[in-house]
């Protein structure tokens, strides 16, 4: 069959059932929507609530390229935030090039003789 992908997310689940956004893949679909401590209600108009945490996590997994809808509620915000993303197996790879870029900006600019000569 084909592989499942999913919404790079970390998920966990509290004693009393609720499961919350742990946290986010910089740079995936998910990281401008949700934030971490947003609890999830529904994946695909179906609640989730107390529902076990292996179980949500087989409702959000599905073919590559396909529409998911999540349903958060965030506290201090009155009302539901829903969005639909598409699962994705390549956004792990995609963070890990951001990542990248950013590590040899970052080796650029130490190794950049300008830019240590006010640092002392």
């Amino acid at each position: 069959g084909q592989p499942l992908a999913g919404i790079h997310c970390v998920l966990e689940q509290n004693e009393g059932g609720d499961v919350y956004v742990s946290s986010l893949l910089r740079g995936g679909q998910l990281a401008k929507k949700a934030r971490p401590l947003d609890r999830l209600e529904g994946v695909d108009q179906m609640r989730v609530d107390g529902m076990p945490l292996p179980q949500v996590r087989r409702l959000i997994s599905g073919p590559e390229g396909t529409p998911v809808t999540l349903t958060f509620t965030r506290r201090g915000m009155p009302g539901r935030l829903v969005t639909t993303v598409m699962r994705s197996s390549s956004e792990l790879a995609d963070l890990q090039i951001s990542l990248l870029e950013d590590v040899v900006g970052l080796v650029r600019s130490n190794n950049d003789p300008r830019m240590g000569e006010d640092a002392s």
